[in-house]
């Protein structure tokens, strides 16, 4: 979950580094319709690419709410893709299964869950059981498609990151991922890519990194994960939430950085054009 603050606009590292590193130029995703005046952050895409959720947060009330919206001829339009179940709800952190068949998000600081039927009807969240939600708070569920679990968990004043493996309907008994991934700053806003071979996530407090929170990623190798790349279009503002478009082409993720526009300001949706990107996306 990505913390609202007090946001600088100062961007660090050139286009031309981010190009040189394979990156693209990140872009603005849906101004005044995705990103907004408001606080937008944590997204999410459908199987397809059609469909994006997001949390919007409301600074006057202090309650984030997921929203979804799908792209209908190349524009952004609010649907109710979960049959009015999260109206009013305060929740965040939503993220669907690589089958779509699964929605898992944070509430009440834990991990909760929605299942979709056949019919395309989603059930009432329920708290996901066993090991994962505890008397800690949890946050930021993904999963990848051979449904290994990865969250983050607050113990002893810091944050960490956790996988789990499936068991049955659920997950067994989460393991805290050691050095290089947690350390002793905060790691948090953890994406498993759907194929589990990399982690994509933010840590806080790293003098290494430009901003309030940056983005790392690491690969998972026969000896474990590699040693963190800190991602070369973080600036000196917050930058997390990240999120794999379904083709892998494009990583969505949370910035302040200045949009440029008066539609979209503070922390909006951004996405940026991966350097193992193999076709076009056809998601704007």
């Amino acid at each position: 979950m990505v913390c609202v603050g007090v946001l600088c606009a100062l961007v660090l590292v050139s286009e031309q580094e981010t190009q040189e590193q394979g990156w693209g130029t990140p872009e603005l995703v849906g101004p005044g319709v995705v990103s907004t005046t408001n606080t937008e952050f944590n997204t999410t895409l459908s199987p397809e690419g059609g469909l994006l959720v997001l949390t919007r947060y409301d600074d006057t009330t202090g309650v984030g709410t997921i929203e979804s919206l799908r792209l209908v001829d190349g524009a952004w339009e609010q649907t109710d893709y979960f049959d009015g179940q999260l109206d009013g709800v305060d929740a965040g952190d939503g993220h669907l299964s690589p089958d779509g068949k699964r929605f898992l998000m944070y509430r009440d600081a834990d991990v909760w869950t929605m299942q979709r039927d056949e019919d395309g009807k989603w059930s009432e969240p329920s708290e996901v059981a066993g090991e994962i939600s505890t008397r800690e708070p949890e946050a930021y569920p993904t999963v990848s498609k051979d449904g290994e679990l990865c969250f983050t968990r607050q113990a002893a004043g810091n944050w960490d990151i956790y996988l789990a493996q499936p068991d049955g309907e659920g997950w067994g008994k989460p393991d805290r991922l050691g050095a290089p991934i947690n350390t002793r700053y905060r790691e948090h806003d953890a994406l498993l890519t759907p194929d589990g071979k990399r982690l994509i996530f933010v840590r806080m407090g790293e003098p290494e990194g430009p901003g309030l929170s940056d983005l790392y990623m690491s690969e998972r190798t026969e000896d474990g994960w590699s040693e963190p790349e800190l991602l070369p279009f973080n600036t000196g503002a917050i930058d997390g939430s990240p999120c794999l478009s379904p083709d892998g082409n494009w990583l969505y993720f949370t910035s302040g950085r200045a949009t440029g526009t008066p539609k979209a300001s503070g922390l909006c949706i951004w996405r940026v054009r991966t350097p193992w990107a193999d076709a076009e996306s056809g998601v704007d």
